[in-house]
């Protein structure tokens, strides 16, 4: 081991303590940064992932259209058949209705699917049913989201009514088109923070009879096999359809959201790394003092023949040793703290409700997290950056010292 290492885990590990209370409060200023931005990062890419999961799952990896009505090719279902990437496909059509219950009215968006073919939102809906029968459903029915519900007041079983754009056609022309009576089926849980609140699931055949499509649709949904790229297979199928068929990832269909999210976390990661650079120079202060303090001890040793660029490096190998054992010991701590937030979330929930007497606001008792390799080495080599360059100041004030003078502050000269 090299003299200039071992001198420098000797300042911050001394033999007659485990640990010295400077290096004790380095590493927790460190660590603190270093658990806070972990702990940012992963529950906003538990709410991203979420996000895009619930798109993907509504209108799949993959959308087959033109923006206009299609009809149903008996060709291109086939050849979506032979396709061993996509793992399933349904035609849907989508659009706005007015819906009306106890004179009450609302504008939501509304998506028919073909259900029998359409098992990864089968599957959702019987997972996030919070009440009704799955198995009563049928083209007379319709499943809401529980925002929907909650905002209208609406139950299981009532009666609401619907208004689609073809009744505005039909008065146009003088005739009245009656409103369509429809059953509640069941109520959906719909995370908040997604895009598809205030949404309306129905059948395809339903979907048809209120906007008069007839036999025709607004596209193709296509959910792929996992770890297929969606924008490189969508390049793929474009090379094979032809007008007015297109396809499109889901990616590409929402640009705007994706890169809000991604400004969103890019500026949370910016704003947080300054509670890292605050650490960082309050130990490079507390270094800089060390240097003051240890005037004779440097000066000994550059009498003893160490050179001014080894004395330097003695101060920043501390600041690195700092940043390394701050980010082990972070990383563990963000990660315990994530594993139990959804009793954290319980405790605050109760004591909000307790000391407001209801809960003002929509609390969240569990928060999703996803962890990215990317952001835990980016947090791990900024962290330690931001030290080595904290461990510049001292070394400079450090290498700059001359042993005549350290050496007379020894004889009391």
């Amino acid at each position: 081991m090299s003299w200039y290492f071992y001198f420098s885990l000797k300042q911050l590990f001394p033999t007659q303590r485990r640990i010295s209370f400077f290096s004790f409060a380095a590493i927790a200023g460190v660590a603190i940064g270093i658990a806070v931005l972990f702990i940012v990062m992963s529950v906003m890419n538990g709410f991203q992932f979420e996000i895009r999961r619930k798109i993907v799952e509504f209108q799949g990896d993959i959308q087959i259209g033109n923006g206009s009505v299609l009809p149903l090719s008996d060709e291109l279902t086939q050849f979506l058949s032979s396709q061993t990437e996509i793992r399933s496909f349904m035609p849907y059509a989508s659009g706005i209705v007015m819906l009306k219950f106890e004179d009450r009215p609302i504008f939501p968006i509304i998506q028919g699917v073909d259900w029998p073919k359409g098992d990864v939102i089968r599957s959702y809906v019987r997972r996030h049913l919070l009440c009704g029968d799955f198995e009563l459903y049928d083209d007379d029915s319709i499943f809401i989201s529980s925002h929907l519900a909650d905002k209208l007041g609406i139950a299981v079983e009532d009666t609401v009514e619907l208004y689609s754009p073809l009744a505005l056609e039909e008065l146009k022309e003088g005739n009245i088109l009656l409103p369509r009576e429809l059953r509640i089926a069941g109520i959906v849980k719909d995370p908040e923070g997604t895009a598809s609140s205030l949404s309306i699931l129905c059948s395809l055949k339903l979907m048809q009879e209120l906007y008069g499509l007839g036999e025709a649709v607004h596209g193709y949904i296509l959910h792929l096999q996992s770890k297929i790229d969606p924008i490189a297979y969508a390049a793929q199928l474009n090379s094979h359809l032809t007008e007015p068929y297109r396809a499109s990832s889901w990616i590409e269909n929402h640009q705007e959201l994706l890169s809000a999210l991604r400004l969103e976390k890019n500026m949370m990661f910016f704003v947080l790394l300054f509670v890292l650079i605050i650490a960082a120079f309050s130990f490079s202060c507390a270094l800089v003092f060390n240097v003051v303090k240890k005037t004779r001890e440097i000066g000994l040793l550059q009498a003893l023949g160490a050179t001014s660029h080894e004395i330097a490096l003695c101060f920043c190998i501390q600041g690195f040793i700092i940043g390394l054992v701050g980010s082990v010991v972070g990383f563990l701590l963000g990660g315990g703290i994530l594993a139990i937030r959804d009793l954290i979330m319980s405790a605050f929930t109760f004591c909000l409700s307790a000391s407001h007497g209801s809960i003002l606001m929509n609390p969240y008792t569990h928060l999703p997290v996803h962890y990215e390799i990317h952001d835990i080495v980016s947090i791990f080599l900024f962290a330690n950056v931001i030290c080595i360059l904290a461990g510049l100041i001292p070394a400079w004030r450090a290498s700059k010292i001359s042993p005549a003078q350290a050496l007379r502050l020894e004889n009391g000269s």
